[in-house]
C-alpha cells in the first residue's frame, strides 16, 4: 500500500486563493450555478476561468485537480467529493481528503445558498492577488532600472503601470473594496 505524503499547506497570497478554489471544486464541483444567465457547474466556473486566465496550479499537488475533474464531471451521478476522495491516484485522493475533511471555513448552511456569489468573490480575489504581484514586480522593475539609469526601461514600464492599476481599481470595485489612490 502506498501511502502519500502530507498535503502541502497554502502559505498565503496565491497559493491560498487556488487552495480555496480548489476546495470548492473538491467539495461542490458538480453543483449548478448560473453565469451570465447560462447554467454551469461550480467546477466549470473555476477551471475555464483559471484556464482562461492562465494560472498555473502553485504546488505540485494540485494540477490533477482540474484535469480530472473536465475529464468526468458530466459522467453519470457525478459526486465530486466521492470522486476526489476515492481517486486512484494517491496525491489527488490525499489532497482532496484534507480539502474535504479541514474544517469547514464556510458556513454550510451559508455556502449552499450563496455558492455562486462566493465562487465569483474567491476568482476576483485570486485575480487581485495576481494583479498586485504583478504591481510589485513593475515596482521592483522601476527602482532597478532607475538604479542603473535605463531610461528606456522606465518608461516602458510606466507605459504598462496605468493599465494594471486600472485592473486592480476595477477588481477592487467588484469585490466591492474601497480604493485609495495617492
Amino acid at each position: 500500500v502506498q501511502t502519500a505524503r502530507p498535503v502541502p499547506q497554502p502559505k498565503s497570497g496565491l497559493e491560498a486563493n487556488y487552495y480555496n478554489l480548489m476546495q470548492l471544486v473538491v467539495r461542490y464541483g458538480e453543483q449548478p450555478i448560473e453565469v451570465d444567465g447560462e447554467q454551469m457547474t461550480i467546477g466549470e466556473v473555476i477551471i475555464y476561468t483559471l484556464e482562461g486566465d492562465e494560472v498555473t496550479p502553485p504546488l505540485p499537488a494540485y494540477p490533477t485537480l482540474p484535469d480530472a475533474l473536465k475529464k468526468h464531471c458530466h459522467d453519470e451521478g457525478f459526486k465530486a467529493q466521492n470522486f476526489f476522495a476515492f481517486h486512484p491516484d494517491p496525491k489527488v485522493c490525499a489532497v482532496a481528503v484534507e480539502m474535504i475533511a479541514e474544517k469547514y471555513r464556510f458556513v454550510k448552511a451559508d455556502t449552499d445558498l450563496h455558492l455562486g456569489e462566493l465562487v465569483r468573490q474567491l476568482l476576483f480575489e485570486m485575480k487581485l492577488t495576481i494583479v498586485n504581484m504583478q504591481i510589485e514586480e513593475l515596482e521592483k522593475g522601476l527602482k532597478e532600472a532607475q538604479e542603473q539609469g535605463d531610461v528606456a526601461r522606465q518608461f516602458e514600464l510606466l507605459r504598462i503601470q496605468p493599465d494594471l492599476l486600472a485592473a486592480r481599481n476595477e477588481i477592487c470595485k467588484q469585490l466591492g473594496n474601497r480604493i485609495i489612490t495617492i
